[in-house]
């Protein structure tokens, strides 16, 4: 019955309910009060604590929202050291301290720690977020202790321990940008690690072995040699999709940036729903949402009836989701649906196993999106201080965009009440050069664009 009540099998509590109610009347409890007490133990089942359990909750609670009040870059370094191995739950945390207007910096040889750090007002990545560093890690915190910061990988790989950084390590940091702090770009250091390698390898055996340059001058340390560091390779840097790319496959989430950066506003302005895991929880089964992400994951299917389909894995900045294209809708969108292509997408969400799909009914390219659904730009403004020169401004920016959005103003009074109010006279467009003018004035979280002009 306890395990029961835990798993909330409600079906298999009443079953059990004659067994109990018979048991309590076999030790002269009567059928009423047996009964009453079932109703509270059921009752209880749906959502219940005893008193300690929520004085604690309520006292971790309390001192989580102190320390995030009082500490907040401590508190959220704290946060996303340990949640480095849930990407759902890491990109929650990364989230809320860019919100809070922390920045979260990448991994660096020359900066970081181990696990996450403060790093002046910012929290610098651990190199242990690194896929492969292990060991590794520690071999480069030591020997930057013993000889100070790197300024090339030749450097590094003299100084550090190659027995423990490994090639493998040396790739999986470069690709997570760890070493962008050191001379050349990623791609420059990606190519010479084999040579500085070779180069680094070189010191540490004539170290161990007691020989010494013989241009040394009879100096009692015999560690710095007097061979030249080799020169970079003369290669291309990595477009910015690539560079993206290696850094989500060795940290699994993106830290220098998004390839969806440049669709925040449609995202924000077209979208019904986030793909953050709070989110997908209070989507119910036959709901209608319109969801836009980063297509990660895309297999191709032959149904019995020989027609294809396709199961698809849509990302955003909070998280990901299943999303099926069933063959209706893939022989009117299969042409956009493609690993690496940004989508916005309407559909229905199929909750079974408490895990939530999207069956796809209608697909656009989100590139596409801003000009084919903008319908309004939007413009939250403050009345306090509000004075008329700063609405001449406004009404210039909007007229030098003009369009065929309505301009809906938020007006929001010192009151925090607000009210909003639709333009008869102006019209504008949804263009980028027009959202920034107006950003220039407003903030960019005071403008948005929306599918419809409510």
């Amino acid at each position: 019955l306890r395990r029961a009540m835990s798993k909330k099998k409600f079906e298999t509590m009443e079953a059990m309910r004659p067994q109990f109610i018979d048991g309590a009347k076999k030790r002269n409890v009567s059928e009423k009060s047996a009964g009453d007490v079932w109703d509270l133990m059921a009752k209880f089942a749906e959502y219940g604590f005893n008193k300690a359990h929520a004085t604690v909750y309520a006292h971790v609670a309390y001192q989580s929202g102190y320390l995030k009040s009082h500490f907040p870059l401590e508190y959220m370094t704290a946060n996303l050291t340990s949640w480095l191995g849930n990407q759902d739950q890491f990109l929650v945390m990364k989230n809320e301290a860019e919100r809070m207007g922390i920045k979260v910096l990448p991994p660096d040889v020359n900066f970081s720690e181990i696990e996450c750090s403060v790093d002046g007002t910012n929290i610098r990545l651990g190199l242990g977020a690194v896929k492969n560093v292990g060991k590794a890690g520690n071999a480069i915190l030591e020997a930057r202790q013993k000889s100070g910061k790197f300024p090339t990988i030749f450097d590094l790989c003299r100084t550090a321990d190659l027995r423990q950084v490994t090639k493998k390590a040396l790739e999986c940091l470069a690709q997570a940008g760890a070493l962008d702090s050191l001379k050349g770009t990623r791609a420059q250091l990606h190519e010479a690690i084999d040579r500085a390698i070779e180069y680094g390898a070189s010191f540490q055996k004539d170290k161990l072995s007691g020989q010494t340059s013989l241009f040394d001058n009879g100096g009692s340390s015999g560690d710095e040699l007097s061979v030249p560091e080799p020169e970079l390779p003369a290669v291309p840097p990595w477009s910015y999709t690539d560079l993206l790319a290696k850094e989500k496959d060795v940290l699994n989430f993106y830290i220098s940036g998004h390839p969806l950066d440049r669709f925040q506003d449609e995202i924000q302005g077209f979208t019904s729903t986030c793909l953050s895991e709070e989110s997908l929880k209070r989507l119910k089964d036959g709901d209608t949402v319109t969801v836009g992400g980063l297509i990660t994951v895309a297999k191709t299917h032959i149904q019995k009836n020989g027609r294809q389909m396709s199961f698809v894995t849509l990302e955003d900045f909070a998280g990901s989701i299943e999303m099926l294209v069933f063959s209706d809708a893939y022989e009117k969108f299969g042409n956009i649906i493609a690993q690496g292509a940004m989508i916005l997408a309407r559909g229905q969400v199929t909750a079974r196993d408490n895990k939530p799909k999207i069956r796809a009914e209608n697909i656009i390219s989100l590139s596409e999106s801003r000009e084919k659904l903008s319908r309004s730009v939007h413009v939250k403004i403050r009345t306090q201080g509000l004075e008329p020169d700063f609405i001449t401004a406004i009404r210039e920016k909007c007229q030098n965009g003009n369009g065929t959005c309505a301009l809906i103003i938020h007006l929001v009074t010192q009151e925090e009440n607000e009210y909003r109010i639709k333009s008869r006279t102006v019209t504008l467009n949804p263009g980028v050069d027009t959202m920034n003018n107006l950003r220039s004035l407003l903030g960019k979280e005071n403008v948005w664009i929306s599918k419809t002009t409510t």
